[in-house]
């Protein structure tokens, strides 16, 4: 799905906003007039925008998660122990 826009809005719309389906760049195409038309780069039969800093927000807070999970989890599933022979074989003895 696209919207027809006035040069400036479509230019700060696609600054400020991404496809609220895929979270990708927004393009502009020619319109009616002076208008252009702003779609999802990816596909244009994606619907909505959504502010760029609140997906980058989102990204940054779903990474924080991970890492605490990681962290959580290496404390309830330890790493198996290698044997005295592995470890040395390893390190090239």
């Amino acid at each position: 799905m696209s919207e027809v826009m006035e040069p400036n809005l479509a230019f700060t719309t696609i600054r400020d906003y991404v496809c609220s389906e895929c979270w990708q760049q927004l393009i502009s195409i020619s319109a009616e007039g002076h208008n252009l038309d702003v779609v999802c780069g990816t596909n244009p039969e994606h619907r909505g925008f959504v502010r760029r800093s609140g997906i980058e927000r989102r990204v940054s807070e779903s990474h924080g998660e991970l890492v605490e999970v990681q962290m959580n989890l290496r404390s309830v599933i330890p790493m198996p122990k290698k044997s005295e022979k592995e470890l040395l074989t390893e390190l090239g003895f």
